[in-house]
Formats: structure tokens, sequence, C-alpha cells
């Protein structure tokens, strides 16, 4: 398959936001096809090696027939974070543009594509801890946070990762644009929540089925019997201790992408810049929707 030669006549960039398994690679996927485009990946988990299954990677036949950039590029334990990605991803976007194609920024993680596109600006704090936080313990953590009363309850603090950025950051989400930039269109996937439900049950079932078990179990070898904190991965370590059976693992990994789901919908509903689409929509309109709006 041949991707669709057209020449942007000026710098653009689209982005495709919406819930976990509400379609977002599929359809960024079809619309660099036709319309001349190469995707970013703005999906944290999607950045890491050898999380192929439980990440719900993009396909082989996506990744040969339009480039992909922002993949398979991190190991499982560098450090990174929303700052750097901000700084790669603005980069490869400028090098799409300057092709003349048209860059499409897939998310994913809702915090890292908005800082792209609002192009947040980060406080970071002045050192006096002077600690190493990546070698202390996720209690030891929190405990630093609470004593310099940063707000917890704006982030997963659960997550080490995320909890070690934002103790970095002083508690700062980082300033943004007031409004999106003029040659920027947000496009936003609707779907009937219980079916997207439904479909989550499916993509579980899918992930099993594909030797979700043995993904894991290669993983969490590569990082010495360490938790890793994902959805797909952070589940497994009772039932590798004969503790649970298959089943509760599955329950407990859509339940977890569940909660997700309804982080990720209370993110998006407060971005009045999305423009909401459904995907029973014929392409073609959707198509005139995206250049309209891009060649304004």
């Amino acid at each position: 398959m041949v991707v669709k030669q057209i020449n942007w006549p000026k710098p653009v960039l689209l982005v495709v936001v919406g819930l976990t398994a509400s379609g977002k690679s599929e359809f960024a996927y079809n619309i660099a096809l036709k319309l001349n485009g190469e995707i970013v990946n703005g999906d944290s988990v999607n950045m890491r090696k050898y999380l192929n299954i439980g990440a719900d990677k993009p396909p082989a036949e996506y990744l040969k027939n339009v480039k992909h950039h922002l993949v398979d590029f991190l190991d499982l334990e560098e450090n990174f974070n929303v700052q750097r990605y901000k700084l790669l991803a603005q980069q490869t976007i400028r090098d799409i543009q300057n092709k003349n194609r048209l860059p499409i920024l897939v998310g994913g993680s809702n915090l890292y594509i908005d800082s792209v596109v609002y192009n947040y600006s980060f406080q970071t704090m002045d050192n006096t801890l002077n600690l190493d936080l990546e070698t202390l313990s996720l209690d030891s953590l929190i405990k630093i946070a609470k004593k310099l009363e940063l707000p917890l309850n704006k982030i997963d603090y659960h997550n080490k990762t995320r909890l070690i950025s934002f103790i970095k950051r002083n508690g700062n989400e980082g300033s943004k644009l007031e409004s999106i930039p003029n040659n920027v269109l947000i496009v936003g996937i609707n779907f009937d929540y219980q079916l997207l439900k439904e479909k989550i049950i499916l993509r579980v079932d899918a992930m099993f089925d594909n030797g979700l078990e043995e993904e894991v179990k290669k993983v969490k070898s590569l990082i010495d019997h360490k938790t890793l904190n994902i959805i797909g991965y952070k589940e497994w370590d009772d039932y590798l201790l004969g503790l649970e059976d298959i089943e509760q693992v599955k329950h407990r990994i859509i339940n977890n992408t569940y909660h997700l789901m309804k982080k990720q919908r209370t993110w998006l509903k407060k971005n009045k810049d999305i423009k909401w689409i459904n995907l029973s929509s014929k392409m073609d309109d959707i198509i005139e929707l995206i250049t309209i709006n891009l060649n304004k």
C-alpha cells in the first residue's frame, strides 16, 4: 500500500485523541494513507521496547506502510519524562513538516499530547534535596512529596516514574498556551461508553490468546523481577507466585483499563478545542473536515 502524495502548502499538525481502545491507531493509519501523513506516537507505553502485546502496539502492517516515530525507542527502565518527550516530539513534527507531509500526533498519554500541542513550559525545582530520587522506594517518595506539600491528588502517585517527575517539577504541571495554534487540529474519536467497555473485554481476551503471559514473563526477567507499573503487566505478580488464577489476572487488567478510561474521559472533556467525530461517518466527510480545518 502506498501513501498518497499530497504536498501540504504550510506546516500543519493533526492530533488524534480518544479513550483507550477507541480505535485511534487504526484511524490515524487510514488518515496517513490518504493525506500523505507520518505518525508521531504519543503513548508513553508504546515508547518502551519489548512491550508489544500488552501495550497493543500498532501491527506490523501499519509500521511497514506508514512511517511511525517515537515507538520502541526506550529501554524498559530508562528514565524519561514529559519534558523530554515534548522536545523530541516537536522536533519530529518539524522534520515531517519540512518534507511537506502531515504529522499525525496520536495519543495515548494526554499530558504528553497536551505538552506538545500547547507548548508547555515546565518549571523545575531548585535541587535543595540533592537526592537520587530514582533509588528511593515509593513510600519514601510519597513522604517527600507530602513534606513538600505537593498536591498528590493531581497525579497517579502510585506510579513511581510519574511521582519522581512530579517532585522534580515541584508539583508544577507546566504553564501552557491559552489557545490552540491555528495550524493545529485536534480530532477526538467518539465512542459509546458501554460499547467501549465491551470492546476492552474482547481486546484483553485477544491479548491473552496472543501470548501475553509469555511476554510478561520475558519482560519481568529483563528487569530483575521488579514490578512493572503498567496496565497489562503489573497485574501478574500474584499469579506468577501461584497465588491467583489466570481469570483473576484478566479481571484485574480489565478493571484497571476501565479506571484508566474514566480518567481519560475526564481529561478530554475539559478540552474545548477537540472536534469530536464518529468513526461511523463516511471517510470522505472526515477527510473534508480535516483538510478544511487545516487549510484555514
